[in-house]
């Protein structure tokens, strides 16, 4: 239950693991850009037309909400990360 997508795993080098951006298990996708974000929906899909522009992210997590801005990378380039 609750709002947004739970974040489940955090690949490292990649756009989620930054410094400034700092994703952690547990913590949830609230909204992209603006529309937030239903137990329905599909994150991913929401990020189909989105490479190599900023996105935002709103992010709920045990200290409250904090707004990031990512990149996402090509979801090969992700896979590959995962794979090392």
């Amino acid at each position: 239950g609750g709002r947004g997508v739970r974040i489940t795993e955090v690949l490292p080098d990649t756009p989620a693991s930054r410094v400034d951006v700092a994703l952690q298990v547990g913590e949830r996708i609230v909204a992209v850009n603006g529309r937030d974000l239903g137990p329905s929906d599909n994150f991913f899909a929401t990020l189909t037309d989105t490479v190599g522009q900023r996105v935002r992210l709103r992010i709920a997590g045990e200290k409250g909400e904090r707004d990031v801005a990512l990149t996402p990378a090509k979801l090969g380039e992700v896979r590959d990360a995962g794979n090392e």
